[in-house]
This record gives C-alpha cells, sequence and structure tokens, in this order.
C-alpha cells in the first residue's frame, strides 16, 4: 500500500468499483457532494473528484487540498466520521493499557470524551445556517 493510499484512507471510505480493480472510490473529502465521485487510481496512484475537480499524486497535495477546507467542514466531518475516528484510537487505548503507560492511556481517554463532546455539540448546532435550532 502506498503513504498516498494509506492518506486517504485515513479519511475516506474506499471501495472497488471497477470489475477489474483499476480504480476505488467514496465520499469526496473535500467537497459536500453525497455521492461517491472522489476516486483512487492504484495504478496511478493518484486521486480525483469529479464534482470539485480537486486531484492529485502525493501525500502533500492530499494533505493539503484535505487542511484547507472551512473550520465548518471539518467540523461536519467530525460530525459524520466520529464513530469511525472513536474506533480507530480504541486500539491505541488498548496498547497503552498494556504497557501501563498512564500517561498516553489519559491522552486519548481525554481526546476520546472531547470529539464525543464535539459531535454531540454539532447534533444541536445548525451547521448549515451557522446558528442553533429553535424548535
Amino acid at each position: 500500500m502506498t503513504d498516498l493510499l494509506k492518506a486517504i484512507k485515513a479519511i475516506v471510505v474506499l471501495e472497488n468499483n471497477s470489475n477489474d480493480g483499476t480504480y476505488l472510490s467514496g465520499e469526496c473529502p473535500f467537497c459536500e457532494d453525497p455521492g461517491k465521485s472522489f476516486t483512487y487510481s492504484p495504478g496511478k496512484n493518484i486521486y480525483y473528484c469529479f464534482a470539485c475537480h480537486k486531484a492529485g499524486g502525493t501525500v502533500e497535495k492530499f494533505e493539503s487540498d484535505f487542511l484547507t477546507r472551512s473550520p465548518l467542514d471539518h467540523y461536519r466531518f467530525i460530525e459524520s466520521n466520529i464513530d469511525l475516528i472513536l474506533g480507530d484510537l480504541k486500539p491505541h487505548l488498548y496498547y497503552a493499557k498494556l504497557r501501563n503507560n498512564r500517561e498516553e492511556i489519559n491522552k486519548i481517554l481525554i481526546t476520546m470524551e472531547y470529539l464525543k463532546k464535539v459531535a454531540s455539540a454539532l447534533k444541536e448546532y445548525d451547521v448549515t445556517s451557522g446558528s442553533e435550532d429553535t424548535p
């Protein structure tokens, strides 16, 4: 697995949507297109979104494209992927407990609790209009 594919898989759930495995696709991490417009070509080691037209072939370019999103987009990403993010932290917590590394255990637990609070707050906040929902 290439470094670019590792970086993409850390953020995007990819599926093999071609019979010959020439490309993988998933929801774009850069735009709000609800379809599977984001593609990655293992043979060429490049990515492309058919909705927002972002493309690249290096880890640096992918991370740059992802990090230049607005803070609101990052909040939406956390809200929609909170279970996946917390699931990724669980193995780190397990190994920290095996090593009896109290400092690392506390950092992971604090991070997990913080992310849960952020996700909960986002559900109560209308991120589309930027205001709290009123009944």
